[in-house]
């Protein structure tokens, strides 16, 4: 099965909305790139090693990811996700740069 990746750039603010427009239009998991993981401090109780690569990482904002299935409806359901995180606006919720790739 092919598949297609949807990604968007947007503010921490969106990212459960997005998510939620993502799982509802038949993705089945979300992956969040989050700019500000990095700076995160993390405790080591149990010897755990982390090693980040900044490349991996928006410079800033977050990146929401999904992918679905190659379909012949894929055209169909990628305007409607658009529209959907279009509408975010209208309840107040700062999309950012909103910048969506296929």
């Amino acid at each position: 099965m092919k598949w297609t990746e949807l990604s968007v750039l947007t503010t921490n603010e969106a990212v459960e909305a997005i998510s939620n427009i993502y799982h509802e239009a038949g993705a089945s998991g979300v992956v969040i790139e989050d700019s500000t993981e990095m700076e995160k401090e993390r405790v080591d109780q149990f010897g755990e090693i982390y090693d980040l690569n900044p490349n991996d990482f928006p410079a800033s904002g977050v990146i929401v990811k999904a992918y679905l299935p190659v379909s012949s409806f894929l055209a169909e359901t990628v305007e409607e996700i658009k529209l959907a995180i279009a509408n975010l606006e209208n309840f107040d919720i700062n999309l950012g740069e909103n910048v969506f790739t296929m």
